[in-house]
């Protein structure tokens, strides 16, 4: 079970790879804890990343800086869940998966009963 509601979204994230150059694909949806893509290529199960998430609209382009690890991969795309995100980021992030969702009560319900991408004791 996930722990963070996901909330459909269509914006543009690069991945990088130690080793390799960063490459660019579409975030189809986002939570708290990790994001989904598509594109032509794919990233096998296990591949640790940097992930820079680009939102769209503001001047200078406001970045959600986050590093994690390809968790699933199928024919459409592949998920990776965040094992951290920029202090900086936060808010931004929680800001995104909010004002996408569907059940915009039940991510607040998730804000208040998480410290960062972790349950409260």
């Amino acid at each position: 079970m996930r722990g963070f509601q996901r909330s459909a979204t269509e914006m543009t994230a690069e991945i990088r790879v130690e080793g390799t150059e960063a490459l660019r694909w579409m975030v189809c949806d986002v939570s708290f804890s990790g994001i989904y893509l598509r594109g032509e290529k794919q990233l096998p199960v296990g591949t640790i990343c940097q992930v820079t998430i680009f939102l769209d609209g503001q001047d200078p382009p406001i970045l959600i800086e986050a590093s994690g690890r390809v968790v699933r991969e199928d024919d459409d795309g592949f998920g990776i869940q965040f094992d951290s995100v920029d202090v900086d980021s936060v808010d931004h992030l929680r800001n995104l998966v909010l004002a996408n969702s569907q059940k915009p009560g039940e991510v607040i319900e998730e804000f208040e009963t998480h410290i960062g991408l972790y349950e409260k004791d």
